[in-house]
């Protein structure tokens, strides 16, 4: 929000309550793209066929976070307060297990571990992609203490955990930063940043652009600072 306002973005805010109730545009606003931003761990059903069928429709989505609707929750009818079943092996009230729409199939990456603190490396090389552009960001290049604190990905080997499968992103999906990371357990895994156009209306050319870690909006304020103070245009493109 800081970093928007600053900028002078013509933007409307919304909660997951107002997502849940009046879709991408409340007030019925036109806008160009939606973002969820910072943490956005818990959607209902209604959210998520509401910014499908945003995007669907056009509109951009760009998700500045990691474990984005990870778990399916339930508003009462008051929409003060929610629920989440997390009881269950694997819990039943995940996305990715309990309904079977795994959040790769919206976001082209998904949740994989949190307590991470690492270095974010670019791909060598780099792929013809407009959002390196203007950046001066170089094919192998470290951005340090950026990838944290939560990451999406894929593990080496599967199953793992609560996982069974590795996450099959949708066709055409970029991979805009692969870097491996290890847990504290000792496996093994990569996160990345992903981008995809949608195709499924020849009238209409939206994009999901997800950064898959949930440091991001800090790197473009000065409320975390990287050590590398050049960092702030460039991530702020």
């Amino acid at each position: 929000m800081r970093w928007l306002e600053k900028m002078g973005c013509d933007v409307t805010y919304c909660t997951s309550v107002d997502t849940h109730s009046l879709g991408a545009t409340p007030g019925g606003k036109q806008v160009k793209a939606f973002l969820s931003v910072g943490h956005d761990e818990y959607w209902s059903e209604p959210m998520r066929n509401q910014i499908e069928s945003a995007r669907d429709s056009g509109i951009h989505l760009a998700v500045l976070s990691a474990n984005t609707c990870y778990w399916r929750i339930q508003f009462d009818s008051s929409l003060r307060s929610f629920s989440c079943d997390k009881g269950g092996s694997p819990p039943r009230n995940l996305w990715r297990r309990g309904v079977g729409r795994p959040e790769v199939d919206l976001l082209g990456t998904q949740y994989v571990y949190n307590s991470l603190d690492a270095d974010l490396k670019m791909p060598d090389p780099l792929p013809d992609h407009f959002s390196y552009a203007h950046t001066g960001i170089e094919a192998g290049e470290l951005l340090p203490g950026l990838l944290g604190y939560e990451v999406d990905g894929e593990w080496d080997n599967y199953p793992t955990g609560i996982d069974r499968n590795r996450p099959v992103s949708p066709e055409g999906t970029i991979r805009l930063s692969s870097t491996r990371f290890s847990s504290t357990a000792g496996a093994r895994g990569t996160a990345y940043s992903t981008f995809m156009n949608m195709l499924r209306d020849p009238r209409f050319l939206p994009s999901v652009q997800c950064n898959g870690f949930g440091d991001w909006t800090t790197s473009i304020t000065d409320t975390r600072p990287l050590g590398c103070p050049e960092f702030l245009p460039r991530f702020s493109r």
